[in-house]
């Protein structure tokens, strides 16, 4: 295990960018609770059904347009920097950059002209809400391109501040909405459409000046994008769309085996259960696991111990998230009351989940998106349909049910995949184990974590 502090000193840089993730989190969850309890105080339940409705199109129109192939083709990026082949990553990043934002423009210009289509199927005039969202595809393809760049010079300083800079600046949005005109579905989107337009703006400068040194790169002939897709990343293409369709269609099949309102109820469960996990520091993996993946011992360790430390951390925030954050949701938000038990319900996800965090970060580290896709396949149809008979039999419940048994599922047979095919000198009953490299490796945690902190402080 001392190996995990030589070469590129993972742990080190693990340290540091979740400490910078972890900071401005704990800041963000308490600007972002702000922000809910405006938008559900002044949307009825039925409206701010209707409003997660247009988001998860919103969502599910990105993730087929521009979310494939992201994070493989971060990941070749990372891996041609790592073996010093700077000008093909400079081709690479400016190859996806300009099919990324033809790509938002074309979606923006779809919703825009095609909203009055979508809304005929649903009740609720929504056509003028879903033109108003349409411009946002723009700015965040042009968002995700500068935080692709920053993530790989590892600013994570700059990419852990985003959020809360865009929470703050949507609460801005939302108190003059409250105070000058009014708040409703139209312009909760505009305050966070805004929101992230003038982010962008303020981070650009930062952008630009890391940018600089690239300029005088030679970048390389050819289409390297092309080839990905030709090879390894025709997977997660198909796998990322089939995926993002099965986790978006879950507010509608909702609505349409309960009602608007219980999509509401579902949705505050899971903001509140997605609040506790992004405590789970995993936000810089993708970043680091590209460096190490070349050495087998290295990479291994890496993987079990990882996996083994994040599933503790699951069960402690699982457990505070029962213990503290119930209360506390249920007195700040008395309107959602009854999705508590839901969100009780989620907390089991948390210790599962650290398997497949790490599982997939290292089946797309080491390329092996044929597999991906091949798990997406049993997933997706699995997904829907224990989502239909879920819903059917327990209504609300039934959602909570299936997220728990996909990720037991899932989880399990990735990380399985990895042990049996890549990492062979490792087993299940490693992470059943704490070894004297278990207390070295805690050790130099604390010894990092006590050294970042005195720096900040002095």
């Amino acid at each position: 295990m001392v190996q995990l502090e030589e070469k590129h000193s993972f742990l080190k840089s693990y340290i540091k960018g979740e400490a910078f993730f972890g900071f401005w989190n704990i800041i963000n969850k308490g600007i972002t609770a702000i922000n809910i309890f405006l938008v559900i105080t002044y949307l009825d339940v039925y409206k701010y059904g209707v409003y997660l409705l247009i988001m998860s199109f919103y969502t599910l129109v990105a993730d087929i347009f521009l979310a494939p192939l992201q994070e493989t083709i971060f990941n070749d990026i990372s891996r041609y920097v790592a073996n010093k082949r700077e000008s093909s990553a400079k081709k690479l990043y400016l190859e996806n950059f300009t099919v990324r934002m033809t790509l938002a423009f074309l979606s923006c210009i779809f919703v825009f002209w095609g909203a009055k289509i979508v809304a005929g199927y649903y009740g609720y005039d929504i056509a003028g809400s879903f033109r108003i969202l349409s411009v946002l595809f723009i700015i965040d393809a042009f968002y995700t391109s500068m935080r692709m760049f920053l993530q790989l010079k590892k600013r994570f300083d700059i990419i852990s501040f985003r959020p809360v800079l865009h929470k703050i600046f949507r609460f801005i949005f939302l108190i003059s909405f409250i105070y000058f005109f009014e708040l409703g579905i139209k312009e909760a989107l505009i305050s966070h459409i805004f929101a992230s337009l003038i982010v962008v703006i303020i981070f650009l400068p930062t952008f630009l000046k890391e940018y600089r040194p690239w300029r005088k790169i030679k970048t390389e002939s050819g289409r390297i994008l092309l080839k990905i897709i030709r090879t390894h990343g025709k997977w997660p293409v198909f796998s990322t769309i089939l995926s993002s369709l099965t986790s978006n269609i879950r507010p509608w099949l909702i609505k349409i085996f309960v009602n608007t309102e219980a999509v509401a109820i579902f949705s505050v469960a899971q903001s509140f259960f997605e609040a506790i996990k992004t405590f789970i520091p995993n936000s810089t993996l993708s970043t680091l696991i590209p460096f190490e993946i070349n050495d087998k011992k290295r990479a291994g360790d890496i993987l079990v111990r990882g996996t083994k430390y994040l599933a503790i951390l699951g069960l402690v925030f699982a457990s505070l998230g029962l213990l503290i954050a119930s209360p506390i949701a249920s007195f700040a938000f008395p309107q959602y009351k009854s999705s508590i038990p839901l969100f009780q319900l989620f907390l089991l996800v948390l210790p599962f989940a650290s398997f497949r965090m790490m599982a997939v970060t290292f089946l797309v580290a080491l390329r092996r998106q044929k597999f991906l896709f091949f798990t997406s396949s049993i997933e997706i149809p699995i997904a829907f349909l224990s989502s239909v008979v879920l819903l059917y039999l327990f209504g609300v419940w039934g959602m909570v049910l299936q997220r728990i048994f996909i990720t037991l599922v899932m989880g399990g047979l990735t990380y399985t995949y990895l042990l049996k095919q890549e990492y062979s000198d490792y087993h299940w009953e490693n992470l059943f184990t704490f070894d004297h490299e278990d207390k070295i490796f805690i050790k130099k945690i604390w010894g990092h974590c006590l050294n970042l902190y005195k720096r900040k402080i002095s």
